[in-house]
């Protein structure tokens, strides 16, 4: 009862997504199962909608019983994919409201039209931009393609310099199954003079893939056997260290060893 009540007290995260529409084809997209790519028909959102929504995320802070901190309101842009052209007639508003409020903002983006939207987000106040990549080009381009079915490698890699140069956090997500695991060491090799440059900005980490129910991906690992490979790997290439390992768990474990308190989770959304 406690922990439910700390719970209700605490300030919300809200997912703003511009609509599930996106310009890639990943192999395993479990948003693929949704179904729901027309869900907002040809416009997004109109003004009103987005107007509605910061009402009610401001109703929804209220009812926390705390005064409104925007400092500790934070907003995740996702999608689908939000940054991508499709959106252009509602995103240039929804970035107004978000630099009105000062909201912290995070935005999930596959990077490939990135650069068009850094002049927008520099006047925000961005948290971090998380891409994600799959490895080297080689690896990379077979599994995230884009609607014609063309690699995206080498525009990612351009557009996250972009980002970086415009002093913007970046968190590199890469997604770790059977097909990719062994290509670790080189991508870590790939990522280097970007992580060398910018050793404060951009922030690698390894995610290790898991089925929900609507792929079946066979390529899946067991993710405990992964991260033994992963520290294998590490004892034998240590530029894989510039991967934050994160996994099922890591919270309880962070607290045991750094002595700090833990809490729980009492819900969860994979």
């Amino acid at each position: 009862d406690r922990l439910l009540s700390m719970e209700k007290k605490q300030m919300p995260n809200f997912l703003l997504i511009p609509s599930y529409n996106c310009n890639f084809n990943c192999s395993y997209c479990y948003q693929k199962s949704y179904e729901i790519e027309n869900f907002y028909g040809n416009k997004a959102y109109s003004k009103k909608i987005v107007d509605d929504m910061f009402a009610t995320m401001d109703q929804i802070i209220k009812s926390t019983g705390n005064e409104k901190n925007n400092d500790y309101v934070k907003i995740t842009l996702m999608g689908g994919e939000p940054l991508y052209s499709h959106n252009d007639d509602i995103l240039p508003f929804i970035f107004e409201r978000l630099k009105d409020n000062k909201y912290k903002v995070s935005v999930i983006t596959n990077g490939y039209e990135l650069d068009k939207y850094i002049p927008f987000l520099r006047k925000l106040n961005i948290d971090f931009i998380q891409i994600t990549m799959d490895g080297t080009k080689e690896v990379h381009d077979t599994k995230r393609v884009n609607l014609s079915q063309e690699g995206t490698f080498d525009v990612i890699i351009k557009n996250m310099r972009k980002a970086l140069e415009a002093r913007l956090n970046v968190e590199v997500r890469n997604n770790i199954d059977a097909d990719n695991i062994g290509n670790l060491p080189l991508f870590a090799n790939a990522l280097s003079a970007l992580k060398k440059d910018f050793p404060d900005l951009l922030h690698p980490y390894i995610y290790i893939l898991q089925d929900g129910g609507c792929s079946g991906n066979k390529t899946i690992l067991n993710e405990v056997e992964c991260l033994k490979t992963i520290l294998d790997l590490e004892k034998s290439y240590s530029n894989l260290r510039i991967f934050r390992k994160t996994f099922h768990g890591i919270d309880l474990i962070n607290s045991i060893i750094n002595n700090v308190p833990f809490r729980p989770k009492m819900s969860n959304c994979a």
